[in-house]
């Protein structure tokens, strides 16, 4: 079992505001100042016809706005696992790839195993080409407090449940239908190192994992 180390948190660059141009207006355009008529137009009783009015200023910043942005737009990934015959994911270096098929609950990557962060574990939609059984090997680095209860949530209905302590293989069988799957594992007793008092730590860790497999049985 592997000692919990701190690990050196670097805090992300701060983003600067209000540096894209044509998204906003002036103040005076904002109070509705700029709807004022000239000196002129105010004594003739006509308005001025020098440029165009505050409606037609507002539609062109609006779209000038859009056409900044456009380009910046992520389009909307939509991911899955597709299973095969088997599958791997990798939560230790060389080739870590977790943040590919887990969508919530894994830390950063930390060498030899990734810790589980939070009170469950979210994998993206397993999808399978037919229904099939399937085994779930999970390998389990060490734990947090020397233990830890799961459970294993397939589709909505538990499938497998156990208390788990020290380092060990975790065997789950899966029976999948065709197409979506989804699963999650449920991990109550995640605590954060500042919740215990023991560091600056704040994710709720539980697992230290190293590798998750799916073998079609």
């Amino acid at each position: 079992m592997k000692i919990y180390q701190e690990p050196e948190i670097v805090s992300e660059t701060e983003k600067e505001e209000n540096k894209v141009p044509g998204t906003f207006l002036s103040e005076r355009a904002k109070s509705g100042a700029d709807r004022t008529l000239p000196r002129d137009a105010e004594r003739t009783g006509h308005a001025a016809a020098s440029g165009p009015g505050l409606p037609a200023i507002l539609a062109m910043a609006a779209a000038a706005a859009a056409l900044i942005w456009l380009p910046l737009s992520k389009s909307v990934i939509v991911r899955g696992i597709p299973l095969g015959d088997s599958f791997r994911i990798r939560l230790s270096e060389p080739n870590w790839d977790a943040n590919q098929f887990i969508r919530k609950g894994t830390s950063m990557d930390e060498a030899s195993y990734t810790w589980t962060d939070g009170k469950e574990l979210v994998f993206y939609p397993l999808n399978a080409a037919q229904e099939s059984d399937y085994l779930m090997t999970v390998q389990v680095a060490g734990i947090f407090t020397g233990s830890q209860r799961l459970a294993a949530v397939l589709n909505g209905e538990t499938v497998y449940e156990d208390s788990l302590a020290g380092e060990r293989e975790m065997e789950i069988l899966l029976h999948l239908r065709q197409g979506k799957n989804d699963l999650r594992m449920e991990l109550p007793d995640a605590v954060s190192p500042v919740e215990l008092k023991v560091g600056n730590d704040g994710r709720k860790l539980a697992l230290q994992l190293t590798d998750i497999t799916f073998l079609r049985q």
